[in-house]
């Protein structure tokens, strides 16, 4: 089976070319792909002619009309026409009705290298005997002496060299061989009867049964040719050339569905275009349904070039302002990862372009027609493979984002519409007096804000289900389709980019700030551990006809009258307390300056009755008080009427009492030890006295 297969395989790259030079532009549609196959396949007769000529050295064979007609007949069949041959009743009247025996094969292919050498150019026959007698007439030699002279052009001394290696006594493999090489050249009827014995003997002879059927297409016995596929594709379903014959005999019934069916199998076994032609054939009015990249995928195992998934996390959406700080943030790193990841492969791209220079594609199309004069390939393998497949991809895409854009242009159209009801709603809002604006602001922004993320969500899902199920594919395919490695990398790069370019695009998100209350700057309020009280640097003193005002750091204060007695008092720490007190008393104020120092004496007695008031204006406390005092010192002050007292040595003495509704009984005591309250002292040591609390 090896060496049969080797055989379709070389006549597969001679006869099908490349699907595309550089020099012509890309097939876009099927349509397209399909007219540049036949211009190719008619293009690759003529080279096949050239190179065929170039390692004949030029010579011109001596061939009858006969054996001309039926060696480039093969050749020439059109096969994107149906155009198998017809039953040629000469041809299959001319076969044996029986099966050779061992012996009577033997003598058969004895008189066959006879008669084949009458017919034959004189200088091939001399060729062939002058190479045999070289490697000693050894079958397993010359059958490979036959591989090596079919594949270079020499078909008369490849027929003359494996039918006489076969006679010689050469195994299951050698008739098999030989039977595939006179069927190739036109010989079938010839073919037969050595097929038809190896496969009676080896009946699992996969290579046997396949080229026996082979044979008898080309004779135009289709039905017997149908027997032998079907055993072959018993054994080996997969079987390209099998499949691929029996297809288009399918074909010519009518048989589609059976068709289809082997035409499908042969590219499961290996791609190959006679396979892909047919069933273009067959999906000629829906196109749509034309695909064989599925067909290829479970022998691929595709190598991780890209981790599209990398860059699939796209920034979550924001369903409410208080996420926008943190949304923002999220989006604002993914653009920039987005754009350092672009920025990278751009230069990759331009990098790979740059190195294929400014003359790759003559350079390009010189180099293979080079190879072709040289009886060379010019082509990579599976390139032929890859740039079908590539192509499919490549409108397997344009179908399906054409087929979203209607979705995405309603989409957007949805989002720009919104977008207008939530300015106008803004606007509308503005307008309106009263209650709290900002928390309904924000109460709008709330409400607008989900409908925004579920339309980017929408786009980017669907959008996302495309752009990942062809990427792997294109990234993998170009490597096949490309000519070149500069060629390759090319492709990539500019895949890889036009993937995170697509990714950017959709990761659209909708962030709405939050609203918040513009409030008066507030003084600061020292901490509850910082509270202390402090000794205030200065005091203001200023004495009026009425009465006498006292300004410090603490408290502000008005005494005036004298007999009947009111005083003002207003705090500025601890609870910032009022209290207001009308009664009765008198005092005496006895001072002397002398400069800048001022000395004196101050006493007084009064009992009133007072009020007091929080910070708020509440009357939190009312009651009766009495209080006398005394004190002297020594003033130093700086400034006649508003005076700045530094007290030096001043001594002050209070007594007096305070009854209140809500603060209770109260005394102030002078600091003699005398008069301070003494502690208690338990009269039982094992009980101890109640603190309270």
């Amino acid at each position: 089976m090896k060496k049969r297969f080797l055989i379709y395989s070389i006549a597969a790259i001679l006869i099908f070319p490349p699907l595309c030079l550089f020099s012509q532009p890309t097939p876009k549609t099927r349509e397209e792909i399909e007219a540049y196959m036949k211009v190719l396949k008619k293009k690759a007769d003529s080279l096949q002619a050239a190179m065929k000529k170039k390692n004949n050295n030029g010579k011109t064979r001596n061939l009858s009309d006969t054996n001309k007609k039926s060696l480039v007949s093969k050749k020439t069949k059109n096969i994107e026409e149906q155009n198998l041959p017809e039953f040629d009743s000469i041809k299959a009247r001319s076969l044996p009705k029986k099966t050779f025996t061992p012996a009577e094969l033997n003598s058969y292919l004895t008189n066959l290298y006879k008669e084949l050498s009458r017919k034959f150019p004189a200088d091939a026959v001399a060729s062939a005997n002058s190479i045999a007698q070289k490697l000693n007439n050894s079958p397993v030699k010359l059958e490979a002496a036959a591989l090596h002279a079919w594949q270079n052009g020499a078909d008369e001394e490849s027929i003359l060299l494996i039918v006489k290696g076969a006679a010689n006594g050469g195994d299951g493999l050698v008739l098999t061989n030989a039977g595939g090489i006179l069927d190739i050249n036109d010989l079938s009827e010839k073919a037969i009867p050595i097929l038809r014995t190896v496969t009676s003997y080896s009946p699992r002879n996969v290579i046997a049964l396949n080229n026996l059927g082979q044979a008898y297409t080309a004779l135009g016995m289709r039905d017997s040719a149908m027997i032998y596929f079907s055993r072959c594709l018993s054994l080996s379903p997969q079987h390209p050339e099998a499949n691929n014959t029996a297809g288009y005999i399918e074909l010519k019934k009518g048989n589609k569905e059976k068709a289809q069916s082997y035409f499908e199998n042969s590219i499961r076994g290996s791609f190959n275009l006679a396979a892909a032609i047919g069933l273009s054939i067959i999906f000629k009015d829906d196109k749509s349904k034309l695909k064989i990249a599925h067909l290829l995928k479970p022998k691929i195992k595709k190598p991780e070039y890209f981790n599209q998934f990398k860059y699939n996390n796209l920034p979550r959406q924001c369903l409410n302002v208080g996420e926008a700080a943190t949304v923002r943030d999220e989006f604002n790193a993914f653009n920039k990862m987005m754009d350092k990841e672009r920025r990278k492969f751009i230069l990759l791209a331009k990098e790979a372009e740059e190195s294929m220079g400014k003359n790759w594609a003559a350079d390009l199309n010189k180099k293979t027609m080079d190879a072709i004069s040289q009886g060379k390939s010019y082509m990579k393998p599976f390139q032929a493979m890859g740039s079908i497949v590539e192509a499919e991809l490549g409108l397997g895409y344009r179908e399906d984002k054409a087929g979203l854009e209607k979705f995405n242009k309603e989409n957007r159209e949805q989002y720009e519409k919104l977008e207008k009801e939530f300015k106008a709603a803004m606007e509308q809002l503005a307008r309106s007096t009263g209650g709290d604006l900002c928390h309904k602001e924000n109460e709008l922004k709330n409400k607008f804000l989900p409908v925004f993320a579920q339309l980017n969500q929408e786009l980017q899902s669907r959008n996302m289900l495309i752009e990942n199920k062809y990427i792997d594919d294109l990234l993998y395919w170009c490597y096949f389709s490309a000519y070149d490695n500069n060629d390759y990398r090319h492709q990539f790069y500019t895949h890889a980019n036009s993937y995170l370019s697509q990714v950017e695009y959709l990761a659209q998100v909708y962030i709405l700030e939050p609203c918040k209350e513009t409030e008066p700057k507030e003084i600061e309020q020292p901490q509850a551990g910082e509270l202390k009280e402090f000794d205030c640097p200065a005091s203001l003193q200023l004495s009026l006809v009425v009465g006498k005002l006292n300004v410090d750091c603490e408290k502000i204060s008005f005494k005036a009258g004298e007999g009947l007695v009111f005083k003002y008092e207003k705090r500025f720490t601890g609870k910032r307390q009022s209290t207001i007190s009308i009664g009765a008393g008198g005092g005496v104020d006895l001072t002397q300056k002398f400069g800048p120092i001022k000395a004196g004496l101050e006493a007084g007695m009064d009992m009133s009755v007072y009020f007091t008031f929080d910070k708020s204006g509440n009357c939190t406390d009312a009651g009766m008080k009495f209080s006398a005092y005394r004190g002297m010192g020594v003033d130093f002050s700086a400034g006649q009427r508003l005076k700045i007292d530094r007290n030096l040595g001043y001594m002050e003495e209070k007594i007096g009492w305070r009854f209140g509704v809500n603060s209770g009984v109260s005394f102030d005591v002078p600091d003699n030890p005398f008069m301070k309250e003494k502690p208690e002292v338990p009269i039982n040591k094992n009980v101890k006295i109640y603190q309270g609390q």
